[in-house]
């Protein structure tokens, strides 16, 4: 498992002549990543005084987003591998033998089995590092405002998870022949863009105040 890999194991993994681990993984390894700083965020807070001054609602909301995101977090590194064996699924799908028109069929709906699974795949590390912005929104008020910066790199990591995963997506929506599903995805897509900028801008007017503008 890659998972059980070092940091320079893993990176040479990646750094190599094979085709997984690839963008999904990596993507859902910096996702985890961001969350951890976002949790380190919340480790950092709810023992201050100022935290537990806050009215009882306050903290349990936090409390309850801090817990979601060790669910987040978790997910985030099941899916570093998960991700990795999905492009194999595909290669395996395009090797199948053509010659009849029997196999043809067979294979043909071997890859689009195959080319849902790597959307699909991608699509779960997108919704998940989403998930992880909203819970980082309930806690960015209310945080160790001497480690907010964490929390704003945290946000800036899951965007680019989602973004990584998104281009993940596009890649392969270009072979799915299911024009509803296609259609589906696409609105997804364009769905989840645009509430991820939203969100980011939102909460980087909060956790990044000073960010030097041009």
């Amino acid at each position: 498992m890659l998972t059980n890999l070092s940091i320079k194991e893993y990176i040479q993994e990646v750094d190599s002549d094979k085709p997984a681990p690839g963008g999904g993984s990596v993507a859902a390894l910096v996702g985890a990543l961001g969350v951890s700083l976002a949790r380190m965020y919340g480790h950092l807070s709810i023992s201050k005084k100022a935290f537990l001054q806050l009215e009882s609602s306050i903290q349990y909301n936090f409390h309850k987003s801090f817990e979601e995101l060790q669910i987040c977090e978790k997910r985030l590194i099941e899916l570093v591998d998960e991700d990795a064996l999905l492009y194999p699924r595909i290669l395996q799908a395009y090797r199948l033998p053509k010659d009849t028109i029997e196999e043809q069929n067979l294979r043909n709906q071997a890859i689009q089995q195959a080319t849902i699974l790597a959307i699909e795949g991608p699509f779960a590390i997108a919704k998940c590092a989403y998930d992880a912005i909203l819970h980082i929104d309930i806690l960015l008020p209310y945080g160790n405002k001497n480690v907010i910066s964490d929390a704003a790199c945290a946000i800036v990591l899951l965007e680019a998870t989602i973004e990584t995963a998104i281009i993940n997506m596009e890649i392969n929506l270009a072979s799915l022949t299911n024009k509803d599903k296609y259609n589906d995805y696409k609105q997804s897509i364009i769905t989840l863009r645009k509430y991820t900028k939203e969100k980011k801008d939102q909460l980087m007017k909060l956790a990044h105040p000073l960010k030097v503008e041009e």
